[in-house]
């Protein structure tokens, strides 16, 4: 069976999106930013690993938007390229994500990292995101992503790139108001996954998140329930898609507040290892990571159930 191996390198981002969970931990010190890459190196080298997995998957912070500024980091990164890309000729890996916003321009590493796999593209994606409000702060922000978007897809063809899009109460009613929304994304060159929003750590409530980072980001409920229905009737394929686990990594190794941690997820039950300090298991089983609404306490994992039930049925 797959599985996917992700990496957690640093909390480092120049991007700065005000729903990001690691809002108020954006910066990771340089040395713990090449010792991080130095343990990955140490478990993506032993062979062992991928008798486990078979795919392997980095996240940030931000790694390809200038967070590798000290030659140092540069070198320790591009040696494990080179390691990536020996496992994967050799079949020991066989899918690499990585994770870039794409919203700054020259993203010089990315097109680095990029070359080094250029004759082992087959395997190889781009993970991005998209919302309407947050990650794009200006419009240049915006049109950044989507030159950075139109160079991969022309430049390196045969590299697949995925979209995850945050169901966030603008993109709700954006869809509602053109229900060719998500294919006018998917015709950039991407396939898309769809999430709900989650509230950042520095917030209580989400009503709290969405006044304070003055976005139209946590829907009401109904506003979602309106969103998945049209979506269900219209896009079921992404509505099976949406939130669903088993596009998720398995086990994520990172830092958080200094210590090093391994989060294992349970893809039967939904359940993953949580920050006890700000989450909760909810009545319905569920972490409060899908508690996703602005009005009210709800779960919004399992309305996406009863809608799909309702659809089926």
């Amino acid at each position: 069976m797959s599985k996917t191996l992700q990496f957690e390198l640093w909390h480092t981002c120049l991007n700065r999106c005000k729903f990001c969970y690691l809002q108020g931990d954006q910066e990771t010190p340089r040395m713990d930013m090449i010792r991080n890459i130095e343990e990955a190196y140490d478990i993506i080298k032993d062979e062992e690993t991928w008798k486990e997995y078979d795919t392997v998957s980095f996240i940030g912070g931000e790694i390809f938007q200038g967070e590798m500024d000290n030659q140092i980091i540069i070198d320790r990164w591009f040696t494990l390229v080179e390691l990536l890309v020996d496992y994967h000729k050799k079949g020991l890996i066989k899918q690499i994500y990585f994770c870039a916003t794409l919203t700054f321009p020259k993203i010089r590493a990315l097109w680095a990292t990029l070359d080094y796999f250029a004759d082992c593209y087959d395997g190889l994606w781009i993970l991005t995101s998209y919302d309407e409000e947050g990650r794009f702060h200006t419009e240049e922000y915006k049109q950044n992503w989507l030159d950075n978007l139109n160079y991969i897809v022309k430049f390196y063809p045969k590299i697949k790139v995925n979209t995850t899009v945050i169901c966030t109460g603008a993109v709700c009613q954006k869809y509602l108001e053109n229900p060719n929304y998500f294919k006018e994304l998917e015709d950039l060159g991407t396939s898309l996954f769809l999430k709900v929003p989650s509230r950042p750590k520095l917030y209580k409530t989400n009503k709290e998140a969405n006044e304070k980072m003055k976005l139209n980001f946590f829907p009401t409920r109904e506003l979602f329930l309106e969103f998945i229905t049209e979506l269900g009737n219209n896009r079921p394929d992404l509505l099976d898609k949406m939130c669903n686990i088993n596009l998720r990594a398995d086990t994520l190794i990172g830092k958080w507040k200094n210590q090093s941690f391994t989060s294992n997820r349970d893809k039967s039950t939904y359940m993953e290892e949580f920050d006890k300090e700000t989450e909760f298991v909810m009545k319905c089983g569920h972490i409060s990571t899908y508690n996703a609404y602005l009005n009210e306490d709800g779960c919004a994992l399992c309305d996406i159930e009863i809608i799909k039930g309702q659809l089926n049925g």
